[in-house]
């Protein structure tokens, strides 16, 4: 269900399998599919000088950055605090400041 990002002519879609999908926009060719470990479900990334930002859930909630441009992950962070809901919200990037949100039972 997320939006996917559209940069260098290549469409790049976050999915519920653990996985980002990058497509030929021109041709909707499956050019790859990067593991990043993590279920994103209504979450869509955020792009920001060439990297995109996605997060979600699984064994370990993280926040990914991949840089499109060269076609590898940049970082992966985890969010062990992370109970439900990271991803739910898209993250929110600027001058490399990435922010998002999730629930985390305190119960």
């Amino acid at each position: 269900m997320p939006t996917p990002v559209l940069h260098g002519g290549r469409i790049h879609a976050a999915a519920g399998d653990r996985h980002l999908h990058v497509l030929d926009a021109a041709t909707g060719e499956l050019l790859e599919r990067v593991e990043i470990g993590a279920v994103v479900s209504m979450a869509a990334p955020a792009a920001e000088d060439g990297i995109l930002y996605t997060a979600g859930l699984y064994d370990e909630p993280r926040v990914v950055a991949y840089d499109m441009a060269a076609r590898t992950t940049a970082w992966q962070t985890p969010v062990p605090q992370a109970d439900s809901g990271l991803d739910d919200v898209p993250p929110a990037v600027s001058e490399g400041i990435v922010v998002t949100t999730s629930h985390r039972d305190l119960g």
